[in-house]
């Protein structure tokens, strides 16, 4: 198992994002490499990550600029604890998004008929499972949703700066945590709320390394900030939270 997991590994280094120039590829390649993206999304509803894995990445070698691909290798390596690939697969999906927005000035159209397509196609996935055509789990859907944001973050007008999707930078914050390189963490978690002020789990994930790092007025700021944004703050948390600034 642990030289499938090395070789993983070298592969993804060797298909993230670098200086090659970014282009679109030809209908018949973006067909085979849709086809294996699929392919990924039915085995990470299955909850088989390794093989969803493996198709994600015949997907990005297929169309280095498939945006989802990116962020679904990230999110398969989160569920098997290889956080360092997690975190070049979402740093590769932010680095996309930028070169995405870049060739939308000479190819607007073709990337963002790209764009819709996937959107409609994910969006009906989305439908069939909340209605129960497809058994999968609740932590599926949400992942589902968040890939549907991603997409929809990407579509940045023109003559606004570029901004990168809120929820890549949430993921990649997550994945430096859980490989516990905090301030990594706390970098990304800031950089994702700085594009969307409402994303309550940023916020929340922020409140803790506060907690962690003793800085309890910021971390009762965002808590605050979270339960305004609708998301659910754990009560446990916000007791541990008081315990702690009493210095019990």
């Amino acid at each position: 198992m642990r030289w499938r997991v090395a070789l993983v590994a070298i592969v993804l280094v060797a298909l993230l994002p670098g200086s090659a120039r970014a282009q679109l590829v030809d209908e018949h390649t973006r067909t085979e490499a849709l086809l294996a993206f699929r392919a990924g999304e039915d085995f990470m509803s299955a909850q088989d990550f390794g093989n969803a894995a493996e198709q994600f990445i015949k997907a990005i070698a297929k169309d280095r600029l498939m945006l989802l691909a990116y962020f679904g290798l990230g999110q398969a390596s989160m569920q098997r604890q290889l956080f360092p690939n997690a975190i070049q697969a979402f740093q590769g999906c932010l680095t996309v998004s930028r070169e995405l927005y870049d060739l939308s000035r000479t190819h607007r159209v073709e990337v963002e008929s790209a764009r819709i397509d996937l959107i409609r196609e994910m969006e009906e996935t989305l439908r069939r499972m909340q209605e129960g055509k497809v058994k999968v789990s609740r932590l599926r859907i949400i992942q589902l949703e968040e890939e549907i944001a991603v997409l929809k973050r990407r579509k940045t007008p023109l003559e606004s700066p570029y901004e990168p999707p809120a929820e890549v930078l949430l993921a990649l914050g997550s994945a430096y945590f859980r490989n516990g390189e905090r301030d990594d963490a706390e970098t990304q978690w800031k950089a994702a709320v700085a594009v969307n002020p409402k994303l309550g789990d940023a916020h929340n994930n922020l409140a803790v390394i506060y907690m962690q790092t003793e800085r309890y007025d910021l971390a009762e700021q965002e808590i605050t900030l979270a339960e305004k944004s609708g998301f659910h703050v754990n009560p446990q948390f916000k007791d541990d939270l008081k315990k702690r600034r009493a210095g019990r």
